[in-house]
């Protein structure tokens, strides 16, 4: 991370927002216009400034964000200066530098969200908040803009009324890439939440000066020209600001769950979409666009509610597995256990095969704690295989395991136990070595006997108690491979 260079981008924005007040005060006064050109040359060249001194990441995506806004600077500065260009099909050159903006900052902050790293399931997440924005945005944006952009230029021409068209909808895509680069979570740096704020104010300005075109001819755009030189100070000063941005950790999974502000924004999204259609003037065939938009930000709700709730759904099978399993080798825990014998012993006393690990710690000791893990996950594994599909393995130790069997017999516990000590006793792999283990097992086999609720906890202890006893018995006998019985009455 570079260190930041003294506070350049808060004196850009200041010395910006200062050269705007003649034109709230005076638009066609001389020192309007100076102020106003005074204040573009110093975004340009914050913006130039700010690309020397990036990261050749943060220069990838930023270049097209810099060359989008120094277009829009150019199309002012035509605008403000009687510079005779010849207009191109009754567009002056102007509009095209303005209207170029917009595909260049599309590009820039696409490429931007990409380069976070976000997960497939979080992009999608996005992608779906996006678009309920848009959808809101444009029903909005056509009653307010498009439409009287095109029954005013119409006459001059379809290609007149197109450009008019697209400055609105330009817009709309401006707040759409806001919305989207405010929807990836993540820390917000400084230069992004000037970035998202400056895309996010051009369509509600544009929005207003519809307002007061329409109903105060004469009210003047002074205060529109000034807060566009404040939102391109701020894209200025984000580019300045940029070289000094921390890298954002990867989306995970959890991003795609809705959270609060969120679903406030998806329904005022939706509540536009709603009173856009109420309040919609159009007949006919004048209604397909916004009747496109309102069916395709509908949509977009239904599906992100829908993988909503699946990422919340998911985020608590996880949690719940995460609380009953061993972290290491995926079998039960010992919550787990304990949670299984009370409702075991509820009906009848179950059989368990207490197991422990001969000879771990020296391999622990001798090859390290990883190779010991997998150890531990190969053992794990080959119990898991030689049991029943019913039967509960879990870990409450370091190496120590219990198998819990239901409707099982002494005859038959006799075989499992001899099927797990065969299956541990075969050598693993670590790394380029082979090692093995053995096993002492104690099996305790409960006779019938039912117990309520209150005694059940008391019962379970006994029984791992026993065999726990059982196991050491074995172990005690040197070899590890004899199993002692016990049999209690519950």
């Amino acid at each position: 991370m570079s260190v930041v260079r003294g506070r350049e981008w808060q004196g850009l924005m200041a010395a910006c927002a200062v050269l705007a007040v003649p034109s709230i005060w005076a638009p066609a006064a001389p020192a309007a216009v100076a102020g106003y050109l005074a204040g573009l040359a110093l975004v340009a060249s914050g913006l130039v400034a700010g690309l020397r001194r990036m990261t050749a990441p943060e220069r990838a995506t930023w270049r097209w964000i810099a060359y989008g806004t120094l277009s829009g600077v150019a199309g002012s500065v035509l605008w403000l200066l009687p510079i005779p260009l010849p207009p191109v099909r009754g567009v002056g050159v102007q509009d095209l530098c303005w209207l170029s903006v917009y595909p260049l900052v599309l590009r820039g902050v696409v490429l931007r969200i990409r380069s976070q790293g976000l997960g497939a399931g979080v992009r999608r997440a996005v992608l779906l908040d996006t678009v309920v924005v848009t959808g809101a945005a444009t029903v909005v944006t056509w009653h307010l803009l498009i439409e009287p952009a095109v029954a005013l230029f119409a006459p001059a021409g379809p290609f007149v009324a197109v450009v008019a068209m697209a400055y609105p909808l330009g817009d709309v895509v401006m707040f759409a890439l806001g919305a989207a680069l405010l929807f990836t979570r993540g820390r917000r740096e400084v230069s992004e939440t000037l970035l998202v704020a400056a895309l996010a104010m051009e369509l509600p300005m544009d929005l207003v000066h519809g307002l007061v075109l329409a109903h105060a001819p004469g009210a003047g755009d002074g205060w529109y020209r000034a807060g566009y030189l404040v939102i391109n100070a701020m894209i200025g000063a984000a580019g300045l600001r940029a070289h000094a941005t921390v890298s954002r950790p990867a989306g995970d999974a959890r991003d795609s769950v809705v959270h609060g502000w969120r679903m406030l924004m998806l329904g005022g999204g939706l509540t536009g979409i709603l009173l856009g259609t109420v309040f919609m003037p159009e007949s006919g065939w004048g209604r397909v666009p916004v009747a496109v938009a309102v069916v395709a930000a509908l949509v977009a709700i239904l599906l992100r509610f829908h993988r909503a709730v699946r990422a919340l759904e998911s985020a608590e099978r996880r949690m719940h597995h995460q609380a009953t399993h061993d972290q290491l080798t995926g079998a039960a825990n010992r919550a787990r256990l304990l949670t299984e014998l009370s409702a075991a012993v509820r009906e009848s006393v179950p059989t368990l095969v207490f197991v422990d690990l001969d000879g771990f710690k020296l391999v622990n000791d001798s090859l390290g704690h990883q190779a010991g893990d997998d150890v531990l996950l190969a053992v794990v594994q080959r119990v898991a295989a030689v049991v029943r599909s019913g039967d509960l393995v879990a870990r409450i130790g370091g190496d120590e395991f219990v198998v819990v069997c239901r409707s099982v017999d002494q005859a038959a516990a006799e075989a499992l136990a001899r099927r797990i000590d065969h299956a541990i006793r075969q050598p693993v792999t670590v790394g380029d070595q082979q090692v093995s283990v053995g096993a002492s097992i104690g099996i305790l086999v409960g006779e019938p006997c039912a117990v309520g609720q209150p005694e059940a906890e008391a019962v379970v202890a006994e029984l791992l108690r026993l065999a726990d006893a059982a196991m050491y018995d074995a172990k005690r006998s040197g070899a590890g491979l004899r199993v002692v019985h016990h049999a209690v009455a519950a």
